[in-house]
Order: structure tokens, then sequence, then C-alpha cells
């Protein structure tokens, strides 16, 4: 009788081989789902940045050369949530398209009316408070769908 055959593979070689990919799939996986998150976080973060950028920018625009800040409503820490912008010509009369109304309502940022925040975040704990002639606005801005808050604090002095 001659010798063994031994071109196949005996079940040890095989188990080791599925052990051995068993492994290196599940480091792959955990590497992939590990950086799927990270990127899902970065992303919400800088959503909710990108949003902060556009309403200051828009605000900014909005409280150019404002002169008058007249609360509307108020709490006892001086804090409001709507209030009156005016700009004024130099003969103390109101300038065309003044004053805009700013309030927060709905959990929307409304200036003049119109909603400056996009439909996906919520500005609903933002705050006015006007003190020496300055306006301090607390941004509170949350991504909506995913419950992640962004908070800015920007001050405006009056034209004056």
């Amino acid at each position: 009788m001659k010798g063994l055959n031994e071109k196949g593979i005996t079940l040890i070689e095989l188990l080791m081989v599925l052990a051995i990919s068993s492994i290196i799939i599940t480091l792959g996986y955990s590497i992939l789902f590990s950086t799927m998150k990270t990127t899902d976080k970065s992303m919400n973060e800088t959503e909710l940045r990108n949003e902060a950028v556009l309403i200051t920018q828009q605000f900014d625009r909005t409280l150019l050369n404002i002169d008058e800040i007249d609360p509307i409503n108020g709490d006892e820490t001086g804090s409001f949530t709507t209030f009156n912008a005016s700009d004024f010509n130099p003969d103390g009369t109101h300038k065309e398209n003044s004053p805009v109304n700013i309030k927060i309502d709905n959990e929307n940022l409304l200036a003049g009316g119109k909603q400056i925040n996009s439909d996906q975040f919520s500005l609903e704990n933002t705050t006015f408070k006007f003190q020496n002639d300055q306006l301090t606005v607390h941004f509170v801005i949350k991504n909506t769908s995913t419950g992640k808050e962004f908070e800015l604090y920007k001050k405006y002095g009056l034209a004056k």
C-alpha cells in the first residue's frame, strides 16, 4: 500500500481559517461602525454650527443701524422673547420697514414676520436681554431630529 494522499486540508486547518477570518471581519466591521458613528456626530455638529452662522448673519442684517429696542414681554431677570427694533431718520421719524418685530414664536425666530431659522432647527429657549444700550442674545439652537443643542451668546450695540 502506498502512502496516504496529503493533497486535502484537515478539519483543524479549516477551523483555523474560519477563526482568523471571523476575527478579521469583526475588526473590519467595528472600525467601519466606529467611523460611521464619528462621521454622523461630526456632521450633526457641523449642521448646528452652520445653522448658527446663518441665523446670526441674518440677525446681524436685521439689527443693522437699529437705534432703539422696545421689549414687549419680560421676566424678573430682564430676559424677554419679543421686542420691537426701531431705526430712525435724522428728523426722528421711523425709517421705512421700521420698527421690526422680533420674537421667538412656536420654536422659531421671526424678524418682521419672516422665519430666520430652518425648519429642522428650534430656537425655543432663545432669549434677549437689553442693558446699557446693548442687546444680548442667548441663542439656543436645537436640531429637532437629533435633539442636539448649540448655545451662543452675541451682543449688539445700538447705532445711536
